[in-house]
């Protein structure tokens, strides 16, 4: 388990939170992904849920979420639909594909379309928060991020790799 506070500040030093919208047909995978990670702790808000792409393509009008974790194959519209009507009706939101399949296709047009990342189901939370830290920090650069680790709730092998990036941070390859 991971032990952060990401703090995102806006110019008025004020923390403002990223707006994240989870999409999947299966009402135990979105409360899955809602309890896996401590998402205040990343600087994110979960501003809602939808069972399919249309209902999520009127939360994405609605809320304008920054990210979107959405499942590739759902009734109504899918996935990658959702992707391009959002693309096309001038939303700039972020999309994390799931998908029961790992099938390079998929993975191919998911990206054609826009998506930002892909994670084969079942949903691994070191996966999820590598993915979404990484359309974070790729995304939201003028954002200030300030962590505060708190390396006794760490794994060994965790605790290890901190302190060999600590020590190590004046290297111009870790730069």
């Amino acid at each position: 388990m991971y032990a952060y506070y990401a703090a995102i500040r806006n110019g008025t030093g004020r923390d403002i939170m990223i707006k994240l919208l989870i999409v999947d047909d299966e009402p135990l995978v979105q409360i899955g992904i809602k309890s896996m990670l401590r998402w205040d702790e990343l600087g994110i808000e979960v501003c809602g849920t939808a069972m399919n792409g249309k209902a999520a393509l009127e939360m994405i009008r609605q809320y304008r979420p920054d990210i979107v974790i959405t499942d590739i194959k759902m009734p109504v519209m899918d996935g990658l639909e959702l992707i391009r009507n959002s693309r096309e009706s001038g939303y700039d939101s972020k999309f994390l594909i799931l998908s029961g399949y790992d099938d390079f296709q998929y993975a191919q047009r998911a990206l054609r379309y826009g998506a930002d990342d892909y994670i084969v189901k079942p949903i691994k939370e070191e996966e999820l928060l590598d993915a979404l830290i990484r359309i974070r920090d790729l995304h939201f650069p003028k954002q200030q991020t300030t962590l505060q680790l708190h390396p006794q709730k760490y794994s060994g092998t965790v605790k290890t790799i901190i302190s060999c990036v600590e020590m190590n941070l004046d290297q111009p390859a870790l730069s």
